[in-house]
Parts: structure tokens; sequence; C-alpha cells
């Protein structure tokens, strides 16, 4: 899942999310973009604002679906 996939399931937008978070809109658009993203630290409660984990955060989609044909 990716940084926007995680925050339109949250049903947040790109403002409110960088209102709870503390960033700027800018901020959670280059996450989304993959231009730059967040300090490591800040992911826990990024997953916890978007509801979702860590990991799947961090999942690279394609390896997602690989992973789940996969035995």
């Amino acid at each position: 899942m990716s940084f926007g996939r995680a925050r339109e399931a949250a049903g947040l937008s790109v403002a409110e999310s960088a209102r709870r978070l503390r960033v700027t809109p800018s901020a959670v658009c280059q996450w989304e973009s993959g231009e730059t993203f967040p300090d490591g630290r800040r992911l826990p409660e990024i997953a916890k604002v978007y509801g979702t984990t860590v990991d799947a955060l961090l999942l690279d989609e394609k390896n997602a679906d690989s992973n789940e044909k996969s035995p």
C-alpha cells in the first residue's frame, strides 16, 4: 500500500492528513509522489493516523501481488 492509497482508504484529504500529522500539505504530497519520504521515526504515527500498519505503508504493491500468488 502506498502512502496515497493509505490516506485515501482512511478517508482523509491531503490537508486533513497534514493537519493531523503536523506537517505541510506539501510534505504529504511529496511522500505520496515518492519525491521524499518521512523520517522513519514518524512511520508509526502515520500508520496510526491512516489506520494501517507500518509494514503495509512500506510494502511495495508489485511485490505484494506476487507474494499473494506464491504458495
